[in-house]
């Protein structure tokens, strides 16, 4: 417990018995509850960060995980796995609120960015073009200004698994020297802040609105025709302000 004060924590069901997509939606939440309360007991702190365990995402997840007062999921991935149940991926590199029967989620999804940590090297790939493959993922994902949320698991079949895991973690860091790394609350501001910009075109002008309730500071506004980019740099902007 001392050890994992300085690390955010959440929940991964309470049983990874591979029936979190059979269960009923009552057991479901009962499971999420449960497993909620025995964290927040432990660790003396809220938890409200959930993943899926083998990232199965049953159609009243979402339902569910508002019911048990989670705030934050991160069980999409955002192209397919090696498991269909998992549901095929979301093509989305960027946090969001899913929409579900037409009704916008009080959930945030922090879509997983594939590969699920060394899975490619159990399917027979060595583990120098495993780690290519986070490479060329991490580089995608910097050019379109994306969202990384890499899984490393702990190891599960003894030294040599450990070791690769291992390696998976630092080769991450390392590939990941000029992202900006973050925690979830911080994540979260950012990505409000930024839902809440929005840009009107009328006329020749472009008007820029901040729906915040708060000052949003180094704003860059990137335009693009077929003959040239424009990058227009705001230092800040004020609350409901239109500039």
């Amino acid at each position: 417990i001392e050890r994992l004060k300085n690390h955010e924590l959440g929940c991964h069901d309470l049983y990874h018995d591979r029936k979190f997509l059979l269960i009923s939606e009552e057991e479901r939440k009962e499971r999420l509850r449960t497993a909620k309360e025995i964290l927040e007991k432990t660790f003396n702190r809220e938890i409200d960060f959930f993943r899926a365990p083998a990232l199965q995402r049953p159609s009243d997840l979402f339902n569910s995980l508002e019911e048990t007062n989670y705030k934050y999921d991160s069980s999409i991935i955002d192209c397919q796995r090696e498991q269909p149940y998992c549901g095929k991926g979301n093509s989305f590199f960027l946090p969001f609120y899913p929409v579900i029967n037409n009704k916008k989620s009080k959930i945030l999804e922090f879509p997983v960015s594939a590969p699920d940590c060394i899975s490619p090297y159990f399917f027979g790939y060595s583990m120098e073009e495993t780690l290519r493959l986070f490479e060329t993922k991490i580089k995608f994902l910097e050019k379109i200004n994306g969202l990384g949320v890499f899984i490393v698991h702990t190891p599960t079949w003894g030294k040599k698994d450990g070791k690769n895991r291992l390696l998976l973690l630092d080769s991450i860091l390392e590939n990941s020297r000029s992202s900006f790394f973050t925690n979830i609350k911080e994540l979260t501001d950012w990505w409000e802040s930024r839902n809440n910009l929005f840009l009107e075109l009328i006329g020749n002008k472009i008007i820029l609105n901040n729906n915040n309730k708060k000052e949003i500071q180094n704003i860059s506004i990137k335009i693009e025709t077929l003959e040239k980019t424009a990058d227009i740099r705001i230092a800040s902007i004020k609350p409901e302000e239109k500039i």
